[in-house]
C-alpha cells in the first residue's frame, strides 16, 4: 500500500471577518471562534474534534462537519486551552484569553477568531514535545479594541516550529526513500512471484518486510510462498515416488519379459532338443530297420547261395551218378580214374562249400558285431543327449531363479 507522506507544519490563520457592531447591549457578548481542520492534502479532516478546556476542566467538545468546519462561543473573563485532535495524527493546541476587556467594550460584538489548522500524521523519530505547548495565543488588545494573536509568543515559537519543520522534512525524505525501496521490493517480489521465481520473490518480500515490519502484504506473500514451496516439495516427493514406482514397474516388466523370453528360449531349445532326439530316434530306428533288412537280405542271399550250391551239388551228384552209370557201362577201366576224378571234384566242391559256409559265418559274425557296436553307440548317444537336456534344463532353471 502506498503511503502518503506528510509534512508537519503549523498553520493558524487570523482572518479579519468583520461583523457590524450593534448598539450597546445590556449583557456582555461572547467571543465567536471558528475555523477549518484539514489534513496534509488540504482536504477536510473528517473525524477531527475540537476540545475546549478551562484549566483542566472540559468546557465543551466540538466535532467538525463534513467540510471540516467547527465553531463555538466563549464567555468572557476566562482562559481557554483548545486541543485539536484526530486519530493517527499529532494533536495541536492554541490558547485564548478573554480577560482584560473594558466593561463598555464587553457589551459589543467582537470579530470572530478564525483558527484553521492542518493536522499531519505523527512520524517516528520526531520530537513532538513542542506540540505539548499552545502553538498560538489569542488575547484582547486594547490598542485594537479587539482580539488578535500574541506576536511576541508567536516569535518565541517560530524557531521551535522551524526545527520541527526541518526534522519533518528530513523524516519525510527518509520515509520517501523507504517507501520507494519498499515499493521497489514489492514490485520485484510480485514480478518474481508471477514468474514463480520463489527465491527472488522471498528475498524481495523479506526486504520489504524488514523495511516496513507492520505491513501485512509482504508477510502474507512470504506465508503464501512457504505454502507453495511445501506443496511443491510434497508434489516433488510424490512425483519422485511415482517415478520410482513407475521405474520399478518398468524394471519388473522388463524382468518378467526377460524371464518369459528366457523361458520361451529354453522351451524352444527343449523343443529343438526333443525334435533332435525324436529325429535321432527315427534315424536310429531307420538304421536298425535297414540293418535288419540288410541282414535278412544277406541271410536270404546266403540261403539262396546254399540252395543253389545244394542244387548244383545235387545236379552234380546226379550227373555223376549218370556219368558213373554211363562210365561203368562204357569203360570199367576208366572207373578208378573216374572215381578219383569224382572224388577230387567232390573234395573240391566240399572245400568250396566249407569255404562258403565259413565266409557266411564270418560275415554274420561281423554284421552282428557291427550291429551291436552301432546299438551301443546309439544308446551312448541317447544317454549323452538325455544328460545334456537335463543339464541345460538345470542351467535354465538356475538362470531363471
Amino acid at each position: 500500500m502506498k503511503l502518503v507522506y506528510f509534512l508537519l507544519f503549523f498553520s493558524l490563520l487570523m482572518t479579519s471577518r468583520v461583523f457590524s457592531q450593534s448598539d450597546s447591549d445590556a449583557e456582555a457578548q461572547k467571543l465567536q471562534v471558528e475555523g477549518i481542520i484539514t489534513n496534509s492534502d488540504d482536504d477536510p479532516m473528517i473525524g477531527a474534534i475540537v476540545q475546549v478546556y478551562q484549566g483542566t476542566k472540559l468546557f465543551g467538545t466540538y466535532p467538525v462537519d463534513l467540510k471540516g468546519k467547527y465553531s463555538f462561543e466563549l464567555p468572557l473573563n476566562n482562559d481557554y486551552n483548545i486541543v485539536v485532535s484526530a486519530q493517527k495524527v499529532a494533536q495541536k493546541k492554541f490558547m485564548i484569553s478573554t480577560r482584560g476587556i473594558p466593561p463598555e467594550r464587553a457589551a459589543t460584538k467582537f470579530r470572530a477568531i478564525s483558527a484553521s489548522i492542518s493536522l499531519f500524521e505523527k512520524m517516528e523519530g520526531i520530537d513532538y514535545s513542542i506540540l505539548n505547548q499552545p502553538l498560538q495565543k489569542f488575547l484582547y488588545k486594547s490598542e485594537k479594541s479587539d482580539f488578535d494573536y500574541d506576536e511576541a509568543y508567536n516569535e518565541q515559537m517560530r524557531d521551535g516550529l522551524e526545527r520541527l519543520k526541518a526534522l519533518e522534512e528530513a523524516a519525510r525524505n527518509k520515509k520517501k526513500e523507504l517507501e520507494a525501496n519498499y515499493a521497489n521490493a514489492i514490485k520485484n517480489g510480485d514480478k518474481a512471484f508471477q514468474k514463480k521465481d520463489w527465491a527472488t520473490a522471498k528475498a524481495n518480500y523479506t526486504k520489504a518486510k524488514d523495511l516496513k515490519p507492520l505491513e501485512n502484504y509482504p508477510k502474507d506473500q512470504l506465508a503464501q510462498i512457504e505454502i507453495i514451496l511445501k506443496d511443491q516439495d510434497a508434489l516433488n516427493k510424490k512425483l519422485e515416488a511415482d517415478k520410482a514406482a513407475a521405474d520399478k514397474a518398468i524394471a519388473d516388466k522388463a524382468a518378467a519379459d526377460k524371464a518369459a523370453a528366457d523361458k520361451a528360449k529354453a522351451d524352444a531349445e527343449a523343443a529343438k532338443l526333443a525334435k533332435e532326439k525324436a529325429d535321432k530316434a527315427a534315424a536310429d530306428k531307420l538304421a536298425a530297420d535297414k540293418a535288419k533288412a540288410d541282414k535278412e537280405l544277406a541271410d536270404k542271399q546266403l540261403a539262396d547261395a546254399k540252395a543253389k550250391n545244394d542244387a548244383d551239388a545235387a545236379k552234380l551228384a546226379k550227373e555223376k551218378a549218370d556219368k558213373e552209370k554211363a562210365a561203368a557201362d562204357k569203360l570199367a577201366a576208366d572207373k578208378a580214374a573216374a572215381d578219383k576224378e569224382l572224388a577230387d571234384a567232390k573234395a573240391k566242391a566240399d572245400a568250396e562249400a566249407a569255404k562258403l559256409a565259413k565266409e557266411k559265418a564270418d560275415k554274420a559274425k561281423a554284421d552282428k558285431e557291427a550291429a551291436d557296436a552301432k546299438a551301443k553307440n546309439d544308446a551312448d548317444a541317447a544317454k549323452l543327449a538325455k544328460e545334456k537336456a537335463v543339464a541345460d534344463k538345470l542351467a535354465a532353471d538356475k538362470e531363471l531363479a
